[in-house]
């Protein structure tokens, strides 16, 4: 019903003057492929991506707008499905497929306001949740190659999937790094040098010296948002101060805790660094929410499979009604974020045998 509701308000948003993010995005594929800057494009909203989602979505730059807008809504909605079927396998927590169903529909009811900014604003964050997954069931599989390719992918629409290069690391999976950073490389670089040509240095120059620099440089410029849940942000309200390098303060402190708090079982582990990723963001948009999505699935369908504690469970509920609440309650939003993080991170002795790789189907 939620799909239906959201296509409708989708389709009403995609069609209005000023457009929504996927118009943003097939504005700067068709700027990109007729040899001009992406990042200068007149669009509805800026092009913040690097260039591969430009020559990713080029077949839907193809086709008639409005075929194209309801292509983009199904895929993302798919997207979705398969970022949450994988879950269950690779966790292995709860096998009856019914309860898997109903705590899908818990997330899904919490997060619905999250949902609702991804599905009707059109934005890729679905497809990133979706190849992040995709590594993460890959991976399990000991599928190296493939697991970097998703990964890699991931990376070079989006920077944020990056960090899972550090549960990589703490692994000392070394291999599947090298895939990543190659497929990452000839997503970002090498596809879109095969479109463009050498423009591609001034156009990522461009990006460079404008998104990047303002996030990553001059960060505490952005003005933030009421529905803070990144710690820049946070601190920001909570203080009224802000300093130049604080996001790469905040990326620090946040590293060297995943270091020491990835004690987790496979699932658990990388559904905490995707979780933790929001707390890095400089910029607190509720779509990058949906990050939150494996974690809480995981958590609930153990809620419900009984494998929680009852402090983990009463602590999974709050977690969820901030979710609830994220529209209208400030600092809501980082409630669900931090809490998603403990609660997961905490779960030490939950199926600790599952961290080995599971028989190849």
């Amino acid at each position: 019903m939620l799909a239906a509701i959201f296509a409708a308000q989708a389709w009403t948003r995609a069609m209005r003057a000023s457009g929504n993010d996927l118009t943003t995005y097939l504005a700067a594929a068709r700027a990109f492929w007729d040899g001009l800057n992406p990042y200068l494009v007149n669009a509805p909203f800026p092009f913040i991506y690097p260039l591969f989602l430009c020559v990713a979505i080029w077949p839907f730059a193809l086709l008639p707008y409005g075929v194209a807008v309801g292509a983009w809504y199904l895929l993302a909605v798919l997207a979705l499905a398969s970022a949450t079927a994988p879950l269950r396998t690779l966790a292995r927590a709860v096998p009856d497929s019914r309860q898997w169903l109903v705590a899908t529909a818990i997330v899904a009811l919490a997060f619905a306001d999250v949902l609702q900014n991804n599905l009707v604003n059109g934005q890729v964050n679905p497809v990133v949740l979706a190849l992040c997954v995709a590594f993460a069931w890959l991976h399990a599989r000991g599928r190296r190659l493939a697991a970097g390719a998703a990964l890699g992918a991931a990376i070079a629409i989006k920077i944020t999937p990056a960090i899972l290069l550090l549960y990589l690391v703490k692994r000392q999976d070394w291999r599947t790094v090298a895939w990543t950073v190659g497929a990452m490389l000839a997503c970002g670089v090498v596809l879109p040098y095969l479109v463009a040509g050498p423009s591609i240095w001034n156009e990522y120059y461009h990006y460079a010296q404008t998104f990047l620099t303002d996030r990553l440089v001059d960060s505490a410029e952005i003005v933030s948002h009421r529905r803070a849940f990144g710690l820049v942000e946070v601190v920001r309200q909570l203080t009224g101060s802000a300093l130049a390098a604080d996001i790469w303060i905040a990326a620090a402190v946040v590293a060297v805790a995943l270091w020491f708090v990835d004690r987790v079982d496979r699932a658990h582990a990388f559904a905490l660094y995707l979780a933790a990723s929001l707390l890095i963001s400089p910029m607190s948009e509720v779509h990058h929410l949906i990050y939150l999505w494996p974690a809480l699935v995981l958590l609930t369908g153990e809620a419900l499979d009984g494998r929680l504690t009852a402090r983990s469970t009463i602590g999974l509920m709050a977690v969820l009604i901030a979710a609830l609440a994220i529209r209208h309650v400030p600092f809501a939003a980082f409630v669900a974020v931090a809490g998603t993080c403990l609660l997961i991170g905490g779960q030490t002795g939950v199926r600790r045998g599952s961290d080995s790789a599971p028989t190849p189907v």
